[in-house]
C-alpha cells in the first residue's frame, strides 16, 4: 500500500471508492492496475488571517485648567511597556497613556481667566460709521434739485420727469417743495441704526466688558501639562482562497453541500492543522509571518481534500472524490474536457446549420 500523505484520502481508498460508483452503474472494473487511473489533487482552502496591528506615538499635551489623570495608565518606556493583547484581534481601539512623572500644574500668562478683548482691544466699545447711504435712494439724487449739496444745481434735468408731492418731500438742504427723498429729506444718508449716529457700539464680543474668557486656558487661569502616548490598534483581515483556479462550479457546489470539510481557528503561535494538504501548508506558511507592528493574531481555515480521478477506460468522464457528510467518501463524476470540447463542437455544427437553414429559406422566398 502507497504511503499515506496528510490531510489526502489513501488512493486505495479513492480507487475503490471510484470502482463501486463505476459497478453501480453497470460497469465492472479494475482501478489497481498500473496506469488505469490517474489521481490529481485539487484540494479546497477557505478562511482567513485576522492580525491586530498596533501604533504608538508619544508628544506633550495640555489641557485647560486642573486635569484629574488619575485613571490613565503610566509608563516610563513607551516602545517597551507591556500592554496586554486584544482579546479581539479584529477590534479597534484607542488607548491612553501618561509619562510617569510628567504632569505639571501652572498659572496662565492670563493670571485670571480672563483676556483683553482682540476686537474692541479692552475699549469695550467698536468704532461704527455713524451714517449710511440712504436705503431708500441710495445717495442718487436725493434731492432732485440740490442733489443733496445744498445748492440748487438749476431745472431738473428734462428726462427726470413730473415729480408728485407725493412722491418728493420739501428738502431741508436747499428748501425746494416736493424734490427730497421722503426717507432722507434730500441729505442722501441717514443715521446707523446701530449706534444712532454716535459712531460706536458696545462690543458685542466682549458685551462692553473690555476682556474676554481666555481660550488657552478655558477661563480657570490655570493650565495642565503632561507627556502623553497614545496606543491605536486596527484589525486588518487577509483572506485566504486557495487554490486560485477553482475545480468547476458544479464541482464546488457539490462539494460544499456533501463535503465533510474540517475547520479549524488558531490563535497566537497556534500550529497549523496536521490533517492540512502538503501544497496549502507551503503556500500559507510564508503568509504567516508576523508583520511590523502585530499583536496579536487568528487565523480561521476551513478545508477539503478533494481528488481528481481519470480513467482512461472511461475517457468521458473524471471523478472528483471527497470526504463526504453522510457517506465515507463521495464520488461525483463530471465531463472530462475533451467531452466539454466535443458537445461544444457538436452545439456549434447545430447552430450552423440551423442559421443555413434560415439562410435558405429566406433565400428561397425573396
Amino acid at each position: 500500500m502507497a504511503e499515506v500523505t496528510p490531510g489526502r484520502l489513501p488512493d486505495d481508498d479513492i480507487l475503490r471508492a471510484v470502482e463501486l460508483h463505476l459497478s453501480g452503474r453497470g460497469t465492472q472494473t479494475s482501478l489497481s492496475a498500473p496506469g488505469a487511473a490517474r489521481i490529481t489533487w485539487h484540494s479546497i482552502l477557505d478562511g482567513e488571517v485576522v492580525r491586530s496591528l498596533e501604533t504608538r506615538s508619544e508628544a506633550p499635551r495640555e489641557k485647560p485648567g486642573r486635569v484629574d489623570l488619575s485613571d490613565l495608565p503610566e509608563y516610563t518606556d513607551l516602545a517597551g511597556h507591556d500592554i496586554p493583547p486584544p482579546s479581539d484581534p479584529a477590534a479597534r481601539e484607542t488607548l491612553e497613556l501618561v509619562r510617569r512623572g510628567s504632569v505639571r500644574q501652572r498659572t496662565c500668562a492670563c493670571g485670571n481667566g480672563r483676556w483683553r478683548c482682540q476686537l474692541c482691544q479692552g475699549s469695550k466699545r467698536r468704532r461704527c460709521e455713524p451714517t449710511r447711504p440712504c436705503t431708500a435712494c441710495s445717495g442718487t439724487d436725493p434731492c432732485v434739485r440740490c442733489h443733496g449739496t445744498g445748492r440748487p444745481q438749476g431745472r431738473p434735468p428734462a428726462n427726470r420727469g413730473a415729480r408728485t408731492s407725493d412722491e418728493r418731500v420739501d428738502c431741508v438742504r436747499c428748501d425746494k417743495p416736493a424734490a427730497a427723498c421722503p426717507a432722507c429729506l434730500g441729505r442722501g444718508t441717514a443715521k446707523c441704526p446701530d449706534c444712532a449716529g454716535k459712531g460706536s457700539v458696545t462690543c458685542e464680543d466682549c458685551g462692553g466688558k473690555g476682556t474676554v474668557e481666555h481660550a488657552a486656558c478655558g477661563g480657570t487661569g490655570s493650565l495642565t501639562t503632561w507627556t502623553g502616548a497614545v496606543v491605536e490598534r486596527r484589525g486588518d483581515k487577509e483572506p485566504v482562497r486557495m487554490p486560485e483556479q477553482r475545480p468547476p462550479v458544479l464541482v464546488r457546489q457539490r462539494a460544499e453541500g456533501a463535503g465533510r470539510w474540517a475547520e479549524a481557528v488558531l490563535d497566537e503561535g497556534g500550529k497549523l492543522p496536521a490533517d492540512l494538504d502538503p501544497a496549502h501548508v507551503a503556500a500559507l506558511t510564508p503568509r504567516l509571518a508576523r508583520r511590523d507592528g502585530e499583536v496579536a493574531r487568528r487565523v480561521v481555515l476551513r478545508h477539503l481534500p478533494l481528488a481528481r480521478v481519470e480513467v482512461p477506460a472511461d475517457p468521458d468522464r473524471v471523478f472528483y472524490v471527497f470526504p463526504g457528510r453522510t457517506a465515507e467518501i463521495e464520488v461525483f463524476p463530471y465531463l472530462s474536457p475533451q467531452r466539454i470540447r466535443h458537445v461544444l463542437t457538436l452545439g456549434s455544427a447545430a447552430v450552423g446549420l440551423v442559421l443555413l437553414g434560415l439562410f435558405l429559406v429566406l433565400t428561397l422566398t425573396r
